[in-house]
């Protein structure tokens, strides 16, 4: 049955597993998924096929981070985009949500046609050896 918009709000479901930092996105069938940073670092994504469905188990993506930001995909399926313990910033996908995750890469490896068009992040220029206060 599909909740109604104003309806009254649903009581809180366990999503099961302890974290620290998540993010909340649409999925693309209309569903949501979760990724969050686990107590020991683990980036790991709970989803939706569609609105109001069943969640999928935790996947595990990898990776160990400080913090992540999600969205649905060009395809469909995830982007998951993460601060690492070395802060730096990586990027999986998976081209359907059932699809195995691709490698985390390291953001400026990533091609791109704008390649050598990027300006610096604020607080230093790529591969700065400075700290950031």
């Amino acid at each position: 049955m599909a909740e109604k918009p104003f309806a009254p709000w649903q009581g809180w479901e366990s999503l099961g597993g302890a974290v620290k930092e998540l993010a909340v996105t649409k999925a693309p069938a209309g569903g949501l998924a979760v990724v969050a940073v686990g107590l020991d670092d683990q980036v790991s994504c709970r989803y939706q096929r569609r609105a109001f469905g069943e969640w999928c188990a935790w996947v595990d993506l990898g990776m160990r981070a400080r913090s992540v930001t999600a969205q649905a995909s060009y395809t469909d399926g995830l982007e998951v985009f993460a601060i690492g313990l070395d802060d730096e910033i990586r990027h999986t996908w998976c081209e359907e949500l059932d699809a195995p995750w691709k490698v985390w890469t390291l953001l400026e490896h990533e091609s791109s046609p704008l390649r050598g068009a990027a300006s610096a992040p604020p607080g230093g220029s790529y591969g700065s050896s400075t700290s950031r206060t």
